[in-house]
This record gives C-alpha cells, sequence and structure tokens, in this order.
C-alpha cells in the first residue's frame, strides 16, 4: 500500500486480482506476504463492513471515509514496523473507533472553545461600545445602587458583599454564626430592600 497514495473502498472493489489473493489466502499453504499486500487484502475484506459500521454510529459518512483510511494506514504501519498482528479485523476496527472518538471528542472540544470565544467577543463588543443612552442608564443605576446598598443595614449589606465576592451561604453562615437557612433569609430580605429603594 502506497502511502501517498490511499485507495479508496470503491477501488478497491474494482480490482479483481485482489479476488485470487482472497482464495489463495484462505488456503491451508502458510504464505509470507509484504505489508502493502497484506493491507490491501485487509481492506478489500473489511474497509466496506468498518466504513458502514462508523458512519451508522456516528453519522458523518466523510468522517467515516477518512478514519477508515487512517485505520488502515495505521496497520501497514504497524505491520511495517515488524508488529504481528493476530487478528487484523479486530484490530482495525479498534483503531478506527479510537479515531473517531478522539475526532468526536475534538470537535466538541473545538465547538466549546468557539462558543466561549463568541461569548467573551461579543461582551467584550458590548463593554467597548455601550451606546450613550445605555450608558448614561447603567451610570444612572450605578449610581442609585450605590445609595441603596449604603441605606441597608449593616448586617444585609456584610451579607451581600459576600455574595458578591463568591462566598456560599455556607461560608457566611460559618463566619457569622448562623445557620444556612437564615443566612439565606437575610440576603433574600437585602434584595427585596435594595428593589424598593432603587425604584
Amino acid at each position: 500500500m502506497n502511502k501517498s497514495r490511499t485507495l479508496s473502498i470503491a477501488d478497491t472493489w474494482l480490482a479483481p486480482e485482489l479476488a485470487t489473493e482472497l482464495a489463495s489466502r484462505s488456503s491451508d499453504a502458510p504464505c509470507v506476504r509484504a505489508p502493502d499486500e497484506q493491507v490491501t487484502i485487509y481492506y478489500r475484506e473489511y474497509a466496506e463492513s468498518l466504513y458502514r459500521y462508523l458512519a451508522g454510529i456516528f453519522g458523518s459518512e466523510d468522517d467515516a471515509e477518512e478514519i477508515t483510511q487512517e485505520a488502515f494506514l495505521r496497520l501497514y504501519e504497524a505491520l511495517e514496523n515488524g508488529t504481528q498482528i493476530e487478528k487484523p479485523d479486530a484490530w482495525v476496527f479498534t483503531v478506527a473507533r479510537r479515531l473517531m472518538l478522539d475526532r468526536v471528542k475534538q470537535s466538541r472540544n473545538d465547538a466549546a472553545k468557539y462558543r466561549e470565544f463568541g461569548l467573551v467577543s461579543a461582551g467584550i463588543w458590548m463593554c467597548e461600545f455601550p451606546a450613550p443612552d445605555q450608558a448614561l442608564m447603567d451610570a444612572t443605576r450605578a449610581e442609585a445602587l450605590k445609595l441603596a446598598l449604603n441605606e441597608l443595614p449593616l448586617l444585609e449589606r456584610r451579607f451581600l458583599y459576600a455574595r458578591a465576592q463568591g462566598q456560599k451561604l455556607r461560608q457566611i453562615g460559618e463566619e457569622t454564626g448562623m445557620d444556612v437557612r437564615r443566612v439565606s433569609e437575610v440576603i433574600t430580605r437585602a434584595i427585596k430592600m435594595l428593589k424598593r429603594l432603587c425604584e
């Protein structure tokens, strides 16, 4: 099998001389073949079922075609390096399944990165270029919130600051000696008071 030209599944079915190779393979006489001949025979025998398996499981015919070829290329490299493979069909299916799973994981990671990048860049764009009327409204709200926070009782203000810094209700309760339910009630009351004061 030439590394520079990988056979497509259709190419292998058009090669009639391989049929005689398959027939001779089933004879009892041991036959030592070069790795490219072995892979050509295995490709003829297993490529179609491997391709259909991958396309059926993962739903992408293009990826199934590429992974099928990659798995047989790896089989060729393993045989070329002298690796003894007792069950080439099982070996190729295992390698192909792992390659496809790696590709699926990579595409999920890429999609998550692109989604995250999109959210971050959209947030940066919105932060850098707010509309003038929106900027004025935000400044007015911020000033109203600052005044309202100063009017809150000390305990409520302290709990809200702790939550804003990322502390959990349990942590706030441990610092103040209160149970989580009581901390939650104080924070809820503080939020209601802020809403009333900001109206």
